[in-house]
């Protein structure tokens, strides 16, 4: 949960533009001077660069290909690659001066290519302005990678480890995710192409000091929820950002009543009363207990299905877990095809600025849209298309001390989701501290995109996509 902070986040350095690239992640080989036979499907190199996913075009006409042979890497002053890749060997040893690519598409300053390395055909994204004529006679330029074919589809109790590229399996199959009406909490189900599930979050416990009834409710809503969503009780996965109780609150009862494959949790804070029991009863029904940390980046489990899941956080935390475990929050990005999707769960502007996860589709607004979160510059680097705000009502339950969400967030956002503004939410004036007498009445009627959605307004978010970039909401 927050701290009741109003004052707005300092300014932090801007996400590399065309004018200002990201600094090299490492120093350059020789550029490369011959390339192995071409046209090979995507293969390891590609699937260490997919970890991080690309920005989506801003338009339909954006996803066009563009076959020029005879454009080359220019990189006179640094690396043009997305800060989310750097310290990746194959891309950065292998894009330097005079590197021959394709162009694929583009998003605003960024390029998408697709280049030879070592033999095999690899996507990436560069900032245009690196890219120039070759110079002599360069080799032609690498084709598009070739799709690897689909895997079997697996059932929601998980399948063995399959190495798949991200960009496997768009055969138009949906994914979907559902951001449950938990309140002043976060929970939502994410339902893959091949069938497995992943629970992010769990909400608040129904018995929290000071929420009254409002928290059983909640607490309510979202089990009985999750037994209509998943009627085979199996989830690969339970993932808990972070060791507050209005995010891991029904793990317990979530770990004894259905089929989970693995517990995930940060590792810190372990003697926190409902973490403990938590890893209890994951223990109890023999439920695999994870940590993602600095130190153990990897997704517990495999990617597949043409999905990728990339473990997002910094890397080392930026404060000290137990004093604020909103800055421990490990972030999950799922990668569907040009689709995806980024939790943060309650990361604030200071874990913020150690991250840089590249742009996303749909966007888990931090921290439940307080204004200690969502900092400008963190939302310039994800560049969200869509985003979700979970919150409570005003004055209901826990959100009478939280004042959640504030209106310079929702306005912050709307503004950088375009689309039309077609509703309003109520939202608290960030310029007053939510405990003060008055607090009540500085509550303000907000303006909100269409591509802006808030369980405090809309109830349960139903969004589904087929991975062409967009997420398009279900209505029962």
């Amino acid at each position: 949960m927050p701290s009741e902070n109003s004052t707005p986040p300092p300014d932090k350095p801007p996400t590399p533009e065309a004018s200002k690239p990201a600094p090299a992640a490492g120093t350059p080989r020789n550029s490369l001077t011959a390339f192995a036979p071409l046209g090979l499907v995507l293969a390891p190199a590609l699937l260490k660069f997919a970890g991080t996913s690309a920005p989506e075009p801003d338009t339909a006409a954006d996803v066009a290909a563009e076959v020029t042979p005879a454009q080359c890497i220019q990189r006179s002053e640094g690396a043009p690659i997305h800060t989310a890749y750097q310290g990746t060997g194959d891309v950065q040893e292998h894009l330097n001066d005079g590197t021959p690519i394709q162009i694929l598409s583009h998003r605003k300053n960024w390029t998408h290519i697709s280049y030879a390395s070592q033999g095999e055909s690899v996507l990436g994204w560069v900032i245009s302005a690196y890219l120039g004529s070759c110079a002599g006679s360069a080799p032609p330029a690498p084709p598009a990678p070739t799709p690897a074919p689909t895997p079997p589809a697996a059932t929601g109790g998980g399948v063995p480890h399959q190495p798949v590229s991200v960009l496997s399996g768009c055969g138009g199959k949906p994914l979907s995710v559902k951001f449950y009406d938990a309140g002043q909490a976060l929970s939502a189900l994410v339902s893959l192409p091949d069938g497995r599930r992943v629970l992010v979050d769990t909400g608040q416990q129904p018995t929290f000091p000071g929420c009254g009834t409002a928290c059983k409710e909640w607490s309510d809503r979202l089990l009985n929820g999750l037994q209509t969503d998943v009627p085979d009780k199996k989830l690969a996965m339970v993932w808990i950002t972070h060791q507050h109780s209005d995010h891991a609150g029904n793990a317990p009862t979530i770990l004894r009543e259905f089929s989970v494959g693995t517990y995930v949790d940060n590792g810190t804070n372990l003697d926190n009363g409902i973490i403990k029991k938590s890893r209890a009863a994951a223990t109890e029904r023999s439920v695999a207990i994870h940590v993602v940390d600095p130190d153990h980046r990897d997704s517990p489990i495999a990617s597949g299905g043409g999905v990728k899941l990339t473990p997002v956080l910094p890397t080392q935390w930026v404060d000290n877990c137990d004093d604020a475990p909103n800055d421990c929050s490990i972030g999950l990005r799922l990668d569907y095809c040009s689709s995806s999707i980024l939790f943060t769960g309650d990361a604030e502007d200071t874990e913020e600025a150690a991250l840089d996860p590249g742009p996303v589709t749909l966007l888990q607004v931090g921290h439940h849209g307080s204004d200690t979160s969502s900092s400008a510059d963190f939302i310039k680097k994800v560049s969200p298309k869509y985003a979700v705000i979970s919150a409570a009502k005003e004055e209901e339950g826990t959100n009478r001390t939280y004042c959640h969400p504030r209106q310079t967030t929702v306005v912050a956002l709307s503004t950088e989701l375009g689309g039309k503004q077609t509703g309003e939410v109520e939202a608290f004036d960030a310029d007053v501290k939510c405990k003060a007498a008055d607090a009540h009445d500085h509550w303000r009627m907000t303006p909100t995109s269409n591509h802006l959605w808030l369980t405090e307004r809309d109830g349960d978010i139903d969004l589904v996509t087929t991975g062409d970039g967009t997420f398009q909401r279900q209505t029962p």
